[in-house]
């Protein structure tokens, strides 16, 4: 299994933890606290696991946990690009683009947020004429490329 993989696996596992936690019981901020001073704990030296890492985890399960189609894509490009998707699109359209991006040409974290903030910031799906993955996408910024997904 590619390491990749086996961390975004390890992240949705923790995510979904939480949340099942947080159903089951009363659960605050000191819980997550908790929770990570023990993974620490458990594995020194790895900065993976802050409190704050722990919340992005929780609000990576909650945001894919329900989407057949993005919840095994998200598996597949690493942490960092996630967080940057997961933060700046607004919508599953706009994120699902950039999750096939990044798999696909191998974007980086600095590509996407360029992508998203400045050349990308307006575009066009058109998923009427599509099947349902297959998108086509019109930067409006820059109308002369188009992109079929």
């Amino acid at each position: 299994m590619n390491l990749t993989i086996y961390l975004i696996s390890k992240y949705w596992d923790i995510g979904k933890l939480i949340i099942t936690r947080q159903q089951g019981e009363t659960w605050g901020k000191s819980v997550v606290k908790n929770l990570s001073y023990d993974l620490q704990a458990e594995f020194p030296g790895i900065q993976r696991f802050s409190s704050a890492n722990l919340w992005r985890m929780k609000l990576f399960y909650e945001n894919y946990a329900d989407n057949e189609k993005l919840a095994p894509m998200v598996r597949e490009i690493g942490w960092t690009h996630n967080l940057v998707i997961m933060e700046k699109c607004k919508d599953e359209l706009e994120r699902e683009f950039y999750i096939r991006m990044t798999g696909k040409f191998g974007w980086t974290k600095y590509d996407i947020t360029l992508f998203i903030t400045a050349i990308f910031n307006s575009f066009v799906v058109d998923s009427e004429i599509a099947e349902e993955s297959q998108h086509t996408v019109i930067c409006t910024s820059c109308m002369h490329l188009e992109y079929h997904l």
